[in-house]
């Protein structure tokens, strides 16, 4: 991507990104509140651990950066925080409505961008609880039956399914499937990313409930 959104949207993938589990019933964590307990901390690490997964799924060779956290955010601030940062890389960027970013980046430069941004104002962990299986299991089907062909009908390759077996088993491996890997390493022309988005959502709105 251009990606987020879920971590992106991969996050992204992404989102990316957001499927490895926010909680929508929770209450709005405090970003600049107490020191991440080591437990905390590890849940945040798992995250970006996972961003940069996806980020070596597309560019093999890709050296993670080193990055200096700035600060936590919550989940309605992180697109705007991670679109700033990438303003002051140099991209062109824009945030819309639904929190999809649109970019004219792309290619492994963009994508290690994008993961430096997402390490530097990563999700509070509040937001980073796992999916339950039921969750997984929708979100496979979403998958398979509508996001696999909307994306297929605009002219992306998709890679084949995995058993719903095999997809609960590796999903918090590296995404168990990434259905959004030929749009998330494209270079897109200026606002493709926001319309593919907003037609073929990378998650269903009913994941949480």
């Amino acid at each position: 991507m251009p990606r987020l959104a879920v971590r992106n949207t991969l996050a992204g993938l992404v989102a990316v990104l957001l499927l490895s589990g926010c909680d929508s019933t929770s209450e709005p964590p405090t970003p600049s509140g107490p020191k991440l307990s080591a437990a905390e901390e590890q849940l945040v690490q798992e995250s970006l651990d996972g961003s940069w997964r996806m980020v070596v799924l597309l560019y093999a060779d890709a050296v993670r950066p080193e990055v200096e956290r700035v600060r936590l955010v919550e989940q309605s601030d992180q697109p705007t925080a991670i679109a700033d940062c990438l303003a002051e890389q140099g991209y062109d960027v824009v945030v819309d409505s639904q929190g999809s970013i649109s970019s004219t980046g792309g290619g492994e430069a963009f994508q290690v961008a994008y993961y430096t941004c997402e390490a530097t104002y990563p999700l509070h962990p509040d937001y980073l609880r796992p999916l339950s299986e039921a969750q997984l299991a929708h979100l496979y089907n979403y998958f398979l039956n509508t996001l696999k062909p909307c994306l297929e009908a605009e002219g992306y390759d998709v890679p084949p399914a995995p058993s719903l077996q095999r997809f609960l088993e590796t999903y918090n491996e590296g995404g168990g499937w990434i259905v959004y890997g030929e749009v998330a390493g494209a270079k897109l022309p200026p606002g493709e990313w926001g319309r593919i988005n907003a037609l073929c959502p990378q998650i269903p709105d009913d994941l949480y409930g």
